[in-house]
């Protein structure tokens, strides 16, 4: 029997638009795009942790955060909640952790980043657009694609 104590962890994302643009960064460890965001840290909410994690990966603060969306992956304890937002203040730059970051076209950005960000992409501007969660997306088994 494993005593281990269970473990799950938190992270949040955003997709920040700007007119028909969104936000995308290339990550440095494994050079793929995909929207800013980052874990959730103890005593923090997911609101909270995308708008710091936004700001520090990318320069740019989001303003109006919807909830787009909920996430949780059938291998692996994560979930991840997925936010709709628009540019507040900032240019996008490098970070540590981000090689560059830019505003592209929503269509680019879906051929970019693959099959999962581009369907979490298309459900946080939906949300934007209806001003509700557009996306509750449990144990899906094709996110082999997750990060």
């Amino acid at each position: 029997m494993d005593n281990s104590p269970f473990s799950w962890s938190v992270s949040a994302a955003v997709a920040v638009f700007d007119d028909d643009r969104v936000l995308i960064q290339r990550r440095r460890d494994n050079g793929r795009w995909e929207l800013p965001g980052g874990c959730v840290d103890p005593q923090e909410t997911p609101w909270r942790a995308v708008r710091r994690e936004c700001e520090e990966e990318t320069g740019v603060r989001p303003r109006n955060l919807k909830l787009s969306g909920c996430y949780t992956r059938c291998d692996v304890p994560v979930t991840e909640f997925v936010f709709a937002a628009d540019m507040h203040a900032g240019t996008p730059t490098p970070s540590d952790e981000a090689s560059e970051s830019r505003f592209v076209p929503i269509e680019d950005a879906v051929g970019m980043t693959g099959p999962v960000f581009a369907r979490k992409i298309h459900a946080a501007r939906q949300a934007a657009e209806m001003n509700a969660p557009a996306a509750i997306d449990y144990a899906r088994h094709d996110t082999h694609q997750w990060l």
